[in-house]
């Protein structure tokens, strides 16, 4: 745009010079012709043409000055602009880096420190999980004890009923000893697994603790107290990022004024336009001028050098108009290059997504550490609270054990019974009791107080698998 015009500008001057020249010429003409009215009449005309073409140049010049002394601002705007932006990222770049290193020693102590914690992590992980199974006991242990409960209401019924075979009570509490001697045994034994674990979960939570404070006492031992921190880096930095933007706001407002100046000049293109056919007209005048001379001897060789002049003066006019003409194209199919507004926009962004990224890892990482380092202990305490807390000897094992202990000092002092029981009346016991069981160690069990009855529950699960049809079935079923 600059080169185009300056080239406008030069033609301009040229055209100028010329129509003086030529309004010089059509004064000269009068002198010389005083007293001729042909030739008084062609230095009118040419006067006449200099004068409207000066009024039109005149115009065209006076935008041409202006949009000349926008283009010096923006000159300097542009200066401006790339100092800012050269001191800036000359500023920056050396934070940014430093803050950059700043954020890649904490990644690298992370990485340490998930390295050393991770194996303590995955082994509380499991523990928990398998807390969370073992737990079940529970549930287990309620539905057993209610099956037991269920036995002892059954035995009484039979009692009841059938008072004269008061023996049958003798396999009733057999059943109940084992039955009850199971339930204490594997109680205990679940139970202390749940404590164990859990102790161990506690345990591997303070390890994590005391990793994550070690970790952390030793990034605010490493710390330099005159060193700016990343979120003083980023303020300095977005104050420079504030500057660029400042700069490139005022190189678009001088960018707009060029546009909207180039945009007249475009439209105004006629007035050097008419610049041609003015010239024609000179040179016509020139020519008839100079083809009357040959027959006015000195007075016509006077004008007919003048009018030689003239018509010179008039092609040089044309010539200079189509340069303007043809630089007035070049400006408007030239138009701003998108590239550098797209460059500016760009780097601000940039600055400011890179500043928003370091300031979010930053906190993200640091905040994971402050959280693990003030509610690590915390958890472990916890932890060791619901242990503390988890009274199993104490509550219903130490029931579960008495029971037991009672059942078997009362079938040992039991007295033998002489009365034989009826086997109708042992099976319709064991089997309703056997429909109460909802777990294969019950049955088990179950079977070890009543062997009779192993064969008739293996015939039982054996009539219970499903049989393939026969071929008649399925032909019968087809027809």
């Amino acid at each position: 745009m600059a080169q185009s015009l300056t080239e406008i500008q030069n033609e301009i001057s040229k055209i100028c010079a010329i129509l003086r020249y030529l309004a010089a010429c059509a004064v000269s003409t009068r002198v010389a012709a005083a007293g001729n009215d042909k030739f008084m009449s062609f230095a009118d005309e040419i006067a006449r043409y200099v004068q409207s073409a000066e009024q039109e140049v005149a115009g065209f010049l006076r935008k041409v000055t202006q949009m000349g002394s926008e283009l010096g601002r923006i000159g300097e705007e542009h200066q401006h602009v790339v100092a800012v932006v050269g001191s800036a990222v000359g500023a920056a770049a050396p934070q940014l880096m430093d803050a950059a290193k700043a954020i890649d020693r904490r990644r690298v102590d992370l990485e340490g420190l998930a390295a050393r914690a991770a194996p303590v992590m995955r082994a509380a992980g499991k523990k928990f999980a398998d807390t969370l199974s073992a737990l079940q006991i529970g549930d287990m242990t309620r539905q057993r004890i209610e099956h037991v409960q269920e036995i002892i209401r059954a035995m009484r019924e039979h009692m009841q009923l059938e008072p004269e075979f008061p023996g049958i009570h003798g396999p009733a509490l057999q059943l109940l000893d084992v039955l009850t001697a199971s339930l204490s045994s594997e109680f205990d034994k679940d139970a202390r697994n749940v404590v164990a674990t859990l102790q161990g979960v506690a345990s591997d939570a303070r390890n994590i603790h005391n990793l994550v404070r070690d970790f952390a006492a030793q990034s605010e031992s490493r710390a330099d107290s005159t060193n700016p921190s990343v979120k003083d880096r980023l303020g300095s930095m977005r104050q420079l990022v504030v500057e660029i933007e400042e700069a490139g706001r005022r190189s678009a407002s001088v960018d707009a004024t060029i546009r909207r100046l180039a945009i007249e000049l475009l439209n105004n293109r006629s007035d050097i336009g008419n610049l041609r056919s003015v010239q024609g007209d000179i040179r016509l005048l020139a020519i008839n001028a100079y083809l009357h001379c040959s027959r006015m001897g000195d007075l016509g060789r006077t004008i007919g050098a003048i009018a030689t002049e003239i018509n010179l003066e008039g092609d040089k006019l044309g010539r200079s108009a189509t340069a303007v003409l043809r630089a007035l194209a070049d400006l408007g199919s030239g138009g701003d290059d998108p590239g550098c507004a797209k460059a500016d926009r760009d780097l601000v962004a940039d600055l400011d997504d890179v500043g928003i990224a370091l300031q979010e890892m930053d906190r993200e990482s640091g905040g994971s550490v402050q959280l693990i380092a003030t509610e690590g202990e915390a958890i472990a305490r916890r932890i060791e609270t619901v242990v503390r807390d988890l009274d199993f000897s104490g509550g219903l094992g130490e029931q579960l054990a008495t029971c037991s202990a009672a059942l078997r000092q009362a079938l040992a002092s039991a007295a033998p019974v002489q009365t034989q029981i009826p086997s109708d009346a042992v099976t319709t016991f064991s089997d309703e009791v056997y429909a109460l069981y909802t777990m294969d160690s019950e049955r088990e069990l179950h079977l070890t107080v009543f062997p009779d009855m192993r064969a008739r529950v293996q015939i039982g699960d054996r009539c219970a698998r499903p049989t393939g049809a026969s071929e008649d079935e399925i032909e019968d079923f087809f027809l």
